[in-house]
């Protein structure tokens, strides 16, 4: 049994939801591999691939020797929620958002997603961005999968999911160097991706024993989960030349398994 370590940087089923499947259903077992957590946010831990594509994307970007293997999230999965009175003035003028680290993917993609005006106010997680937002230091926060809606306090209104204007692949499997292992752990989530888009019983296992969450939040995130997760860890030639268009990308981090060529506006063939 190979130890494959594991990175990642938020503990939310955003990222870790293929993980759980895969571990809850044993087919890390079948693939005899022994899949380690590397919390990331502490700091740059040893670990031999990770699931924050976004991050893997920038990188690329800066040179790194970074392939994304593997596409589960076709898009970054946080949401913009604002107090009712700045709701209109995001994308125009001044709002503060509670946001990232500048350096993170979902602040990046924000900016993207954003016309211009917002103030960024960072912020370590969701948690710490809300009280921002409670303590009049900041009037919108962005917030991720880890906080279902019904947990945002009353007076805030979702504005957008990130989704739905930046549609950049942003989890998966990515690896600076991988062999054996590493493909087996792909396949394991490649598995993993197809239980998730048809065995709900064991996806709202997953959500409620591994996330915490209730019934009613597991079937939200499920929901998000089945509208822009991957079915088998690819996305289109066609999505993956947009998204490196939106981030203004040189060159692609995406290995041709992450892949699929569309033939017609139809139909795609593997």
């Amino acid at each position: 049994m190979t130890t494959v370590r594991l990175g990642f940087r938020a503990f939310d089923p955003h990222e870790l939801l293929v993980h759980f499947v895969a571990q809850r259903a044993e087919l890390y077992q079948r693939a005899e591999v022994r899949v380690e957590l590397v919390d990331l946010r502490a700091g740059e831990a040893p670990h031999d691939a990770s699931c924050a594509c976004g991050t893997a994307l920038f990188q690329a970007l800066e040179g790194a020797p970074v392939e994304i293997l593997l596409v589960a999230s076709a898009a970054p999965l946080f949401w913009l929620y604002c107090r009712d009175s700045a709701v209109d003035g995001v994308g125009r003028a001044g709002p503060r958002v509670a946001t990232y680290p500048p350096d993170a993917p979902p602040a990046r993609f924000l900016e993207l997603a954003l016309d211009s005006g917002a103030r960024f106010v960072p912020a370590r997680d969701d948690a710490a961005r809300l009280a921002l937002v409670a303590g009049g230091e900041a009037d919108c926060a962005l917030l991720s999968s880890a906080t279902p809606p019904a947990r945002v306090p009353d007076g805030l209104r979702p504005r957008f999911c990130l989704a739905d204007r930046v549609p950049v692949p942003s989890t998966g499997i990515a690896a600076s160097r991988h062999g054996d292992s590493i493909e087996r752990l792909v396949d394991a989530h490649r598995q993993a991706l197809m239980l998730l888009a048809r065995d709900l019983p064991l996806s709202r296992t997953v959500a409620r024993e591994d996330f915490g969450f209730s019934d009613d939040e597991a079937v939200w995130a499920l929901g998000q989960a089945r509208r822009h997760f991957t079915t088998d860890g690819r996305v289109t030639a066609v999505d993956v030349d947009a998204a490196l268009r939106a981030v203004g990308a040189t060159r692609s981090p995406y290995a041709a398994g992450a892949i699929r060529y569309r033939t017609s506006k139809q139909e795609d063939h593997q």
